[in-house]
């Protein structure tokens, strides 16, 4: 994926972002929060449905509530336009 090599979790341990402490989890969103490309790592966990980790400033417990929001839109890239508009 072309976005990846922008990501800023690529400076970091990946560790982190999988991580199943609090205080890691809050790390690795605080990591996305300032992150170009946090968007397009969101859809992609969303079409994926990537079911472990922080992708895109979200665990997977959030992405399944926007998932469950968005329900009617048949991609990632819709169900975040939906759930964030």
């Amino acid at each position: 994926m072309p976005w990846e090599d922008d990501a800023r979790c690529l400076r970091h341990d990946p560790e982190l972002f999988f991580a199943s402490r609090a205080r890691a989890e809050r790390r690795a969103k605080s990591i996305c929060n300032g992150c170009p490309v946090k968007l397009e790592c969101l859809a992609y966990a969303l079409e994926s449905r990537i079911q472990y980790g922080i992708w895109g400033g979200m665990n997977v417990t959030e992405r399944r509530s926007l998932l469950r929001r968005s329900a009617g839109a048949p991609d990632g890239r819709r169900q975040l336009a939906a759930a964030t508009a």
